[in-house]
């Protein structure tokens, strides 16, 4: 019998982003406010019974293994605005 929670269970951080946080002159960016949310958070957050790794920010590319690896194992997967109205983490 599988479990509903299986999916969950397999997550073990909260939030997780990759790209260039410097895509916009703004200091009101959600970019911007990410990187800085990202410097300044607990490291940890427990929902319910679980803990998570809170929030996982890598700034620049890393490689497609790494990329899946990281957005699979995390529950939301951070999806800012950019230089275009589209982008391909959507469909991630």
């Amino acid at each position: 019998v599988k479990n509903d929670n299986d999916w969950y269970e397999k997550k073990t951080r909260l939030f997780f982003f990759a790209g260039a946080l410097s895509h916009s002159l703004s200091s009101r960016s959600a970019r911007h406010l990410l990187e800085l949310f990202a410097q300044n958070r607990s490291s940890t957050l427990t929902i319910g019974q679980k803990t998570f790794s809170a929030l996982k920010v890598f700034n620049g590319h890393m490689s497609v293994e790494e990329y899946a690896n990281a957005i699979s194992s995390s529950v939301f997967a951070l999806c800012p605005e950019g230089y275009f109205p589209w982008t391909p983490r959507i469909y991630e």
